[in-house]
This record gives C-alpha cells, sequence and structure tokens, in this order.
C-alpha cells in the first residue's frame, strides 16, 4: 500500500531564507529542486532538495524577468518554467537554471471571457481556462458558469478547445450580483488536474472521475463505490462555525447551503505515473483529508491519509509537495515522500 511520510523531509517557512507572507505556487523539479512565488510577490526563490535557498530570481517591474504582481508558476517540459501574472496577463517562459527566455500576452481569442493559465503541456503550449456566466433569473441567490479548457500554442493560432463543465455554485453578493461571496456548504465543486498522461476531471458530486487524452476525448471513467454520507446537524453547526470568520452574509449563506451530504470527492490529481488520486474527506468537521489512488489502468491501489493542513501543490511518483498554514498564520512549503508498504513490514 501507498503512504506518506508522518513528517516533511523538505520544511520552508518562518526563520528561513523561504518565509512566506501570502499563499503561495509551486513546483517541484525532476532533480528536487523547489521553485516558489509568494502570491503578489515580485519575484521567485529557488530552493534545492534540502529546502536550502540557491537563488532569487526578478524584481518588481514590467520589463522582461520583472514582476508587477506574481500569481502561478508552472512547470514545463525539460524543467522549464512559465509565471503568469493575473492582473496584467503577462506570461514569460524560463530555463530551468531558472533564466528568463520570453515574454508575452495571454490574450482570448476574440469575443471570449479573460482567460487563466492552469497548466503547461508536455510540447510547450499551454492549458488555459475560461468561464462564461450562465444565465439565470434575477433575483437568484446563486450563480454557476460554464468552465471551457483550451489548448492555446501561440498567440497567432485558434486555440483548440477540449472540454467544458459547469462550474460550482457561488453565492451572489446581495448588492451587486456580479460579486461572489463564497460557496453554499457542502456544495459539490468540479475539479481538474493535467499532466503529460491527460486530464483528470470530477464533478464532485459522486465517486467518478473522468480520464481524458489531451484533445479532450474521454479515455476512461474510474468508480468507486461510495454510499451518500450524511451530516448531522452538529457537524453543519461545526461547519457553519469555521466559516464565520469570513462571511458577512451569513443569513444568505444558511439560505442556499441546502445539502447535508458530503461531496464525494473534494479534488483530483493526476501524477507523471499516470496515478489519478481523489481527494475525499472534510476538515471543516474534524474529518482528515484522504486520497483514493488508482494506478494507470484503473484499479484501485490504496486509501492514503494526506498529511493534517496541506494544500496539495504537487503530487508525483516519489511524494507530495504542499502549503501549509501554521498556527501563527505563516505559510510553510513542505515535501513529503511516498512509500510503497508491503503486508507485514514498516
Amino acid at each position: 500500500m501507498l503512504a506518506f511520510d508522518s513528517l516533511p523531509v523538505v520544511d520552508i517557512g518562518p526563520g528561513s531564507a523561504g518565509e512566506f507572507f501570502s499563499p503561495i505556487s509551486a513546483v517541484r523539479l525532476s532533480d528536487g529542486r523547489i521553485v516558489a512565488a509568494g502570491w503578489a510577490t515580485t519575484e521567485l526563490k529557488v530552493f534545492d532538495r534540502h529546502g536550502r535557498l540557491l537563488a532569487t530570481v526578478g524584481r518588481k517591474g514590467g520589463g522582461p524577468g520583472e514582476f508587477e504582481a506574481l500569481g502561478w508558476v508552472y512547470r514545463g517540459p525539460g524543467d522549464s518554467l512559465v509565471t503568469f501574472e493575473p492582473g496584467t496577463q503577462r506570461l514569460q517562459r524560463w530555463s530551468p537554471a531558472p533564466r528568463f527566455s520570453a515574454l508575452g500576452l495571454l490574450v482570448s481569442p476574440g469575443g471570449r471571457p479573460t482567460a487563466s493559465l492552469r497548466s503547461v503541456l508536455a510540447d510547450g503550449s499551454l492549458l488555459v481556462s475560461t468561464r462564461l456566466a450562465e444565465s439565470s433569473k434575477s433575483g437568484a441567490l446563486t450563480a454557476r458558469g460554464w468552465i471551457t479548457l483550451f489548448r492555446a500554442r501561440t498567440a497567432s493560432e485558434p486555440w483548440d478547445s477540449l472540454f467544458s463543465f459547469l462550474s460550482g455554485l457561488t453565492i451572489r453578493h446581495p448588492a451587486n450580483p456580479n460579486w461572489s461571496i463564497g460557496q453554499p456548504l457542502l456544495a459539490p465543486i468540479p475539479s481538474y488536474h493535467q499532466s503529460s498522461g491527460g486530464i483528470v476531471y470530477a464533478a464532485g458530486d459522486r465517486f467518478e472521475v473522468h480520464l481524458l487524452d489531451m484533445t479532450g476525448r474521454l479515455r476512461m471513467i474510474v468508480r468507486r463505490k461510495a454510499e451518500p454520507r450524511a451530516v448531522s446537524s452538529r457537524e453543519f453547526e461545526q461547519l457553519v462555525e469555521s466559516r464565520k470568520p469570513n462571511v458577512q452574509h451569513l443569513a444568505r449563506l444558511l439560505e442556499v447551503s441546502t445539502s447535508r451530504v458530503r461531496p464525494a470527492v473534494a479534488a483530483v490529481w493526476l501524477s507523471q505515473d499516470g496515478r489519478t488520486w481523489a481527494e475525499f474527506g472534510e476538515p471543516g468537521i474534524g474529518e482528515r483529508r484522504m486520497a483514493s489512488v488508482f494506478d494507470s489502468t484503473g484499479r484501485w491501489e490504496s486509501d492514503v491519509p494526506l498529511p493534517i493542513g496541506a494544500q496539495v501543490l504537487q503530487i508525483d511518483r516519489d511524494g507530495l509537495l504542499a502549503s501549509m498554514k501554521d498556527a501563527d498564520g505563516f505559510y510553510h512549503l513542505q515535501f513529503y515522500p511516498l512509500r510503497v508498504k508491503r503486508a507485514g513490514y514498516d
């Protein structure tokens, strides 16, 4: 069976040169180096496989190799990198060193909503998404939209549409219906992830994961028998309590939060070795997040506990890169090795 080490072998956080004060975007390269960006920062930090700071790359500015406000860093072919600044739609390509190599803009095709970069594909092309709001009745309390994934090669070529799906419900702001104040409690949230093996997608309302190739063609459906898991009145109160500090419109949240069943799948991941990871569990009521793991043929391997409090950033054949917020509000980057345990052995 599979299991992560109980303690991280890399922990980059307070007191180190890699201290972050905002949510983290990070990738782990094939040689074990970790490249990270804090949200809205103006530099990349590069760490060795042990978590020691090797280099700081970039500075504030709008020129090549500079950042106005970082958002995401992605791993490309051959350990190259692509950075994306959502505020300006700027993307920059970097060699594995990393060294700046090219600057461009993510420009949506005419008439389409603003796009966001989601991944870099094996050939260096981009996986991007757009969101088109679904028409709804005036006065509706919730909204959702159609999310479409595209393959974008260059700015001059047409984008290839891969597939579309409905987003999860969002709660409309009472004063401005175009704004969101969050999501209903226990509402399923569709998720997807891409690696060299293709794309995995789950609607979240049932234990079912779709595996697609990079043309958007359905290749396999992975299912697992899972009875709906209800939440008790007390557990629901716990969820409400956990959201109170961040919710200004509690009455509206309660009005639209009609589900009393845990979502079957919380998130999906596709690792480079072809394994599909389907997260489930509800930390808001004290449950530990778990992942059902399926091999490249769709055969279930095991259920693996995820590190407590971990926000998964990347799963590879050798381990898990995660972001974690400690009790003092500081963010950590951590790496947990993945082990294969045989029955009867530690």
